[in-house]
């Protein structure tokens, strides 16, 4: 009975060399892609949470837009800008807070 000698290749430098340089790029090309997904995932959230803050900014603003015109709408700014009241309502001044402003 004759053995069969196996055949095994012998990894020379020159190969190693190849394979360690290819593999050395291939990390780091998927190396950078990955910081890049990450930058852009990190900016989408941002986005996202902007818009989510403009939504409601926006559903605030059409609360208000809905307001205008109506009678509760008129009285307040009424009340806050012309300075306008009830002839039978009586206003009541505090000045709690201006000796605090006065440093006194």
């Amino acid at each position: 009975m004759a053995l069969k000698k196996s055949k095994r290749r012998k990894i020379n430098g020159q190969s190693l060399l190849i394979i360690g340089i290819v593999l050395l790029l291939f990390f780091w090309l998927f190396g950078t892609k990955m910081i890049q997904i990450a930058k852009l995932q990190h900016q989408k959230n941002e986005i996202q949470a902007q818009i989510t803050v403009e939504n409601d900014e926006s559903d605030e603003l059409d609360k208000s837009l809905a307001q205008i015109g109506t009678k509760e709408y008129n009285e307040i700014i009424a009340r806050k800008y012309l300075g306008l009241y009830y002839p039978d309502e009586k206003i009541v001044v505090s000045n709690e807070g201006e000796n605090e402003d006065l440093g006194e």
